[in-house]
């Protein structure tokens, strides 16, 4: 990538976390023996939050953390 943007956003319900990058992208169906993204998912539970992994609107990929205030009290 060229590019990475970084973004948190600290909402009344929730705090996001999101990483875009205009890169190649993720390959589908690509096997791969790492587990990174395996992982952030994992720790992103763990804390009663959620990650998600996408597409960029034009390219690249669009990673996002998201937490639930409710958590936190």
């Amino acid at each position: 990538p060229e590019e990475i943007e970084i973004s948190l956003l600290y909402g009344e319900e929730s705090i996001e976390l999101k990483v875009a990058d205009n890169g190649s992208g993720l390959v589908k169906h690509q096997k791969s023996d790492g587990m990174g993204l395996d992982i952030m998912a994992h720790r992103a539970q763990s804390i009663g939050g959620s990650l998600e992994v996408c597409p960029g609107a034009v390219r690249g990929t669009v990673v996002t953390c998201t937490l639930s205030l409710d958590v936190l009290s």
